[in-house]
């Protein structure tokens, strides 16, 4: 398969799917003073399916699949505000880590859609946070030995996952430092992300 049309319309099923889904719903915190939950996800879901327009079907934000993403840039999936696009290395996804994967990506999305302005370590915080709490969610415990921002998202999330929760600087703390401490995050040091809304 490649990436045709049948590929991402499943794709875009299998999205809006997860974020619909109540492991996604239960999601629910503010980090660095904005609020993440499942409501704001069903948004991402429904830029994801499109709308009908006069002619065509319109999608807000696009899913296209590209191998190239894992091989030059060590990524699964990403989120491109700019162009209001989802990049997949994998034409489906599969497991409870991909399906985590996309909950992390859709908080980007989310942010994008708010025009929300948000330094850009902690825009990986709350994504990171709600991809572990979805982890969690599914019923899975925590990975032994995950890397360091995967064991700092963890933790924070066992605290959030028992109820609303607006997580302090403090609590935050560790997973920022994880998250400037990766090789693959030392270019956001000190970056501010604002979202510039999707069309439609």
């Amino acid at each position: 398969m490649t990436d045709s049309n049948a590929v991402r319309r499943n794709l875009r099923a299998q999205i809006a799917i997860i974020l619909r889904n109540t492991c996604s719903a239960a999601i629910d915190f503010y980090l660095a003073g904005v609020r993440v939950n499942g409501f704001y996800l069903l948004d991402v879901a429904q830029a994801v399916e499109g709308y009908q327009g006069r002619a065509s079907r319109l999608y807000p934000i696009r899913v296209v699949v590209n191998p190239a993403v894992r091989r030059h840039q060590h990524y699964d999936a990403m989120y491109h505000g700019g162009s209001n696009v989802f990049t997949f290395a994998s034409q489906t996804i599969s497991g409870d880590h991909e399906e985590a994967l996309v909950v992390h990506e859709a908080v980007h999305a989310s942010f994008d859609i708010r025009s929300v302005r948000l330094r850009q370590v902690d825009n990986e915080a709350a994504a990171y946070l709600a991809q572990a709490i979805y982890y969690l969610n599914k019923g899975n415990p925590a990975p032994t030995n995950p890397r360091p921002i995967f064991a700092a998202a963890y933790d924070l999330a066992h605290s959030v996952r028992r109820g609303f929760e607006n997580v302090t600087e403090s609590a935050a703390r560790p997973l920022r430092q994880a998250i400037l401490s990766a090789p693959n995050y030392q270019h956001i040091r000190g970056h501010v992300t604002h979202g510039d809304g999707i069309a439609g």
